[in-house]
């Protein structure tokens, strides 16, 4: 009898004890139950925090990437143009040389240096776009470190982007087939002037004109040659015109030059 009873003690105890642990076990789920509401609260915040940076990095790394890209087209269409005008330096001086007697040529120099103007705009755009490329430099930096692996979003602009350097490429072959245009009708127009002061020296020279010397004309007189070959012309007719009394054909007798012909009237037209 005392040994159940001994055992029914013991057993009082034990369930004592495990009351006492369940409501110490309660009391810890519910303040981890608290613990874990106030970490899921916190997590959200923190996860609604990183979502606007990095959005904002995003945004400020599309942009970086836009500038440096225009940045690169503008620096490659002005070296191209650099490069154009060096080319045609030379033909520069050659064509001052030719516009002194030929309009059309003068009309042509407007237009380059209207090229020029576009070509100094140009520069000053570039310089604005460098500076402001310079203020997102050091953001963009920071930015470039966290979210390379995010490149593969920037795929489409990219594609723009290069649309519009294959459009910048076409403009600059536009010019420059417009200046190769420029240097072939310069070159006609002085084959042209040099066939015409060949004609007139052929001309001077069958009219019994002498060059050289005190009493001769220079060869490169070209206008002097052709007042005296109208005053031979001239001379000639009155002559004719007292000794026979009669009309007198006063064209000039010597013949013209085929092909100084041929090519006026082909510039001409």
């Amino acid at each position: 009898m005392q040994v159940f009873e001994v055992k029914r003690n013991s057993l009082r105890l034990r369930r004592d004890e495990v009351l006492h642990k369940e409501k110490h076990l309660e009391a810890s789920l519910i303040n981890f139950d608290k613990f874990l509401q106030e970490n899921d609260a916190k997590c959200s915040r923190s996860i609604t925090k990183a979502e606007k940076e990095r959005q904002a990095g995003l945004q400020k790394e599309a942009e970086a990437q836009r500038l440096s890209r225009r940045c690169r087209s503008l620096d490659g269409r002005r070296r191209s143009l650099q490069l154009a005008v060096e080319r045609s330096a030379l033909y520069g001086r050659f064509l001052e040389q030719v516009l002194k007697t030929l309009e059309e040529v003068r009309a042509l120099v407007g237009r380059f240096e209207t090229l020029l103007v576009t070509r100094t705009q140009l520069s000053e755009r570039e310089g604005q776009a460098r500076t402001l490329l310079d203020g997102h430099r050091g953001s963009q930096q920071r930015e470039l470190d966290r979210q390379n692996c995010l490149l593969m979003h920037h795929n489409n602009r990219l594609s723009q982007l290069q649309t519009e350097l294959d459009l910048s490429r076409a403009d600059r072959l536009g010019w420059e087939s417009r200046w190769t245009h420029i240097q072939n009708t310069a070159a006609k127009e002085t084959l042209l002037l040099g066939q015409i002061k060949t004609g007139t020296l052929n001309l001077f020279q069958l009219a019994g004109g002498v060059l050289g010397g005190d009493q001769g004309v220079e060869v490169d007189a070209t206008e002097t040659q052709l007042d005296r070959v109208r005053g031979t012309t001239s001379g000639s007719c009155s002559a004719g015109s007292a000794s026979w009394g009669s009309e007198v054909n006063c064209s000039p007798a010597f013949p013209s030059d085929p092909d100084l012909h041929s090519e006026a009237d082909g510039h001409y037209e």
